[in-house]
């Protein structure tokens, strides 16, 4: 599976992206990734490792959380929440 289907099918994640490759640790919804991160449950729900390639976050679900780090090292977090929902006229 491409690295770009993973993320779009995933809950939340984080995306390290290294030298030569990039991690994805994917859970379930971003409740999971919390209680990983603060409270260090392992909750993933899947490991992945792919090519270095480009990818696109726009098309991550809706409230999924996504932490992008290069190295190991945090550089931003994206999660996008619904602000209310459109009636058709």
């Amino acid at each position: 599976m491409l690295l770009q289907e993973s993320i779009q099918e995933l809950g939340s994640g984080i995306i390290n992206v290294l030298d030569n490759q990039i991690r994805l640790t994917g859970f379930m919804c971003n409740e999971r990734l919390v209680d990983y991160c603060l409270h260090g449950h392992d909750c993933r729900f899947s490991v992945g490792v792919y090519p270095k390639e480009k990818f696109d976050i726009a098309y991550i679900k809706d409230n999924a959380l996504f932490i992008i780090l290069e190295n190991g090292v945090e550089i931003i977090r994206y999660q996008f929440i619904p602000i209310g929902k459109y009636k058709k006229i």
